[in-house]
Parts: structure tokens; sequence; C-alpha cells
């Protein structure tokens, strides 16, 4: 029974590294072997999620545009091995206490972009991933953003959180955060839209 079984999970595995280098090679992969290998790769990482401490956050300068503005938060996996990443990352201001005054919304889309939808993002070592952080720069009440009302000009700071991780990192605020702090989904590659 043992050698069935055994030669049962063996099998179970061949057909899964070949239909998976088959579905490579159909997808245009350079050549059996280099499908095979990508194969071997995405079935090793497929479920290991990103280890807390494993990436690192970092950010774009803001984009503008009429009233909106975002930046591109960048995850890097600092790593020597594969990980994956999916969902949101966790997006906070808070004021010069360290309270969060204003949470980020999950949302897929906004006025600056986005994601199409969450799906799991294979990382490999030294790869990058990212996601969109976007927000209104005026007042609730219409006002210019220089309003005491704006949680960016509280001197806080801008907390960002991978997805599925428990470490916080703190990146520059910027002044015009007002209101609608949205964040949308990881995508692959530093440009945060898919």
């Amino acid at each position: 029974m043992k050698k069935s079984g055994a030669n049962s999970a063996f099998a179970a595995a061949a057909l899964a590294l070949t239909a998976t280098a088959t579905l490579g090679a159909c997808a245009g992969a350079a050549s059996p072997g280099t499908a095979q290998a990508d194969a071997a790769t995405n079935l090793v990482s497929a479920g290991h999620a990103c280890a807390t401490g494993q990436v690192a956050v970092s950010a774009t300068d803001p984009e503008a545009g009429v009233g909106h503005r975002s930046l591109t938060i960048l995850l890097t996996n600092t790593g020597s091995a594969a990980c994956v990443l999916q969902g949101y990352p966790g997006a906070a201001v808070t004021d010069t206490t360290g309270a969060v005054i204003l949470a980020a919304e999950r949302t897929l889309r906004g006025y600056m972009g986005g994601a199409a939808g969450v799906v799991k993002v294979n990382l490999p070592a030294h790869g990058q991933a990212s996601a969109i952080l976007e927000w209104l720069a005026f007042s609730p009440h219409g006002a210019h953003s220089a309003a005491p009302n704006c949680p960016g000009l509280d001197g806080g700071r801008l907390l960002i959180t991978p997805p599925d991780s428990t470490r916080t990192t703190s990146v520059a605020l910027p002044t015009d955060i007002c209101q609608e702090l949205l964040i949308h989904p990881v995508v692959s590659g530093a440009s945060g839209r898919s």
C-alpha cells in the first residue's frame, strides 16, 4: 500500500508540473526547459505568503489630477526566496501622538487608477509589487487644501502595512491629504495599475 500511495503522490505532482509546463509553453515560454523551470518555481512559491519583515515599503512622489492626488506604494521582496502577496496594503494617517485620524478605504479603482481585481502576485526575490493610494486634496467643506481640517496638515505620519503583515512602515505624509483616502489592491510591477 505504501508503494501505491507514494506512486499516486508522485504521479499527481508530475501531472501538476506537466500541466503547468504545458500552460506555460502555450503562453509563449521560450522552451520546454524554461517552461518546466518556471512551472517548478510557481509550484514552490504558489502558497507561501510573504513573511512579516520580508517586504520593504517605500512610496513614490505624489501625482496630481484635478483635486485628486495619489502615490504609488512600492513593495519589494527583500528575501532570498519568492513569496506571494495578495490583497490590500493597510494605509492610515496619524496625528502627532500616533492616533489614527484617517484610515484608507479599500476599493478596486478610483480616479487616479487601481486594479481590475484582487490577484495573487508571485513576488520573486528582489521583485516588486505596488498599489495606488489616492485622496482628495480639498477639505470636506470645499476649502483649499490648506484648511485646518485636512489630516495631512496635522504633522503626523502616513503608515503603510503590506498585506498579511503586522509590520508597519512610516512614509512621507503628503500635506494635502484631506479626505476620501482610498487604497487599491496590490498588482505586479511598480505602476500600481492593471
